[in-house]
């Protein structure tokens, strides 16, 4: 009977041990996906964020050309301006 109780509780551990292992490599796969799912929305949102830098960028370099082609006109019109004083 001993004998018998012994190998009855070691089938037991074995299926409990079954069981657990079958839930952690379930619980491994799931924080896996899980971490995988993170790191595909966090380089989403930084290659957007890429994007909207460059337009930004983009935009900024378009109004530094249009304030260097002012200051341009300006630093013409003072030139033209100089040259009428010094013909009075």
């Amino acid at each position: 009977m001993r004998y018998a109780l012994t190998q009855v509780m070691k089938q037991a551990m074995q299926t409990l041990k079954t069981f657990s292992e079958k839930d952690r490599d379930y619980f491994l796969y799931q924080s896996r996906q899980e971490y995988l799912r993170v790191q595909k929305d966090t380089v989403g949102r930084l290659e957007e964020k890429l994007i909207e830098t460059r337009e930004a960028l983009g935009q900024t370099e378009q109004k530094l050309g249009q304030t260097e082609q002012k200051l341009g006109h300006a630093e013409a019109e003072i030139e033209r301006l100089r040259a009428m004083l010094e013909q009075k």
